[in-house]
């Protein structure tokens, strides 16, 4: 009897510190109510709406702990997001688990088309550029690889080879593992060459 009493006591206590910690602080709560209420003075399904997402997604982000994410490298990728978004915690989910996504996906990307070497030093530059915002590291290295391989088969008609491989040795040169840039130039500098043989 004593044993139950103690463990369901502890279970009440545990249970009890865990609906606290996913209680919305009255000044966290206030500032929710106050903007949702400037937004939307007439319609109260609309407050209600987003008055309780905001607090479903405050208590998400107060338990969030995604596997293979250190505490440290969550509290990088979320504060940014809270300087931007202070008072919009649904907002801070949405992109918060944008950026677990795309941390995830970048740990395991390394497309065939791409030489390893190669690959390297993009993704090093792009890390390098936004070292905490993995999803705009994944953007711009897909955008990167996507260009890469268009400039591998790019062949447009009435270009001769020797002048279109005259561009690209010049442009690569100049922006070196940065083919979006090549790819940008490149086409504009097709363009004009066409325009200007017409």
């Amino acid at each position: 009897m004593t044993l139950r009493f103690i463990v369901n006591t502890t279970l009440a206590v545990c249970l009890c510190a865990t609906v606290q910690a996913q209680e919305v602080p009255p000044e966290v709560m206030a500032k929710i109510r106050a903007s949702i209420e400037a937004r939307y003075p007439d319609s109260f399904s609309m407050q209600k709406t987003l008055i309780d997402d905001q607090i479903a997604s405050y208590r998400f982000l107060v338990q969030y702990a995604p596997d293979g994410i250190t505490r440290e490298g969550l509290q990088k990728m979320r504060s940014p997001l809270q300087a931007r978004y202070p008072d919009n915690y649904s907002m801070q989910k949405t992109l918060l688990e944008d950026q677990v996504a795309s941390f995830r996906f970048l740990a395991g990307y390394q497309p065939k088309e791409v030489p390893l070497a190669e690959f390297g030093e993009i993704k090093q530059r792009i890390q390098q550029r936004y070292p905490d915002n993995y999803s705009m590291q994944k953007t711009l290295l897909e955008d990167q690889v996507g260009s890469y391989n268009f400039l591998k088969t790019y062949a447009p008609k009435g270009v001769p080879s020797d002048v279109l491989g005259g561009l690209k040795d010049r442009i690569g040169g100049r922006y070196p593992h940065d083919y979006s840039m090549q790819k940008t130039l490149i086409e504009n500098e097709v363009k004009s060459y066409l325009e200007l043989r017409r």
